[in-house]
């Protein structure tokens, strides 16, 4: 395990599943869906070992809420945008209440 995030996801899951590489067949667009996971997850490890390094000795305060904030917004954005704004398919897309996903829009500043 080289980072956090595949600590993280290790722990969580009880066997990893590693994105397959696209067949040779496979069109362009799908094969860019399977390189986009795999960076996204790249991307959140290397900023979480950047962002602990900063406290050295000290324990990091807030670090889940921190770590949402920088993911959730963008996607309630592109939820949001993708459903045309349409508050009942967003919360039905992301598996969560409306309410909660009023909530969450309102954090944001999204509503």
């Amino acid at each position: 395990m080289d980072n956090v995030v595949d600590y993280v996801h290790h722990e969580v899951t009880p066997t990893t599943h590693q994105p397959a590489a696209a067949p040779v067949n496979t069109p362009v667009a799908e094969q860019s869906e399977v390189k986009e996971e795999a960076t996204l997850r790249e991307t959140v490890g290397v900023y979480l070992e950047k962002y602990i390094k900063q406290f050295g000795d000290e324990t990091p305060k807030h670090l889940y809420k921190e770590m949402l904030k920088l993911i959730e917004k963008p996607l309630l954005v592109g939820v949001m945008k993708y459903t045309r704004s349409n508050q009942s398919r967003a919360a039905k897309l992301l598996n969560i209440s409306r309410g909660t996903l009023r909530k969450k829009l309102k954090i944001y500043g999204l509503l």
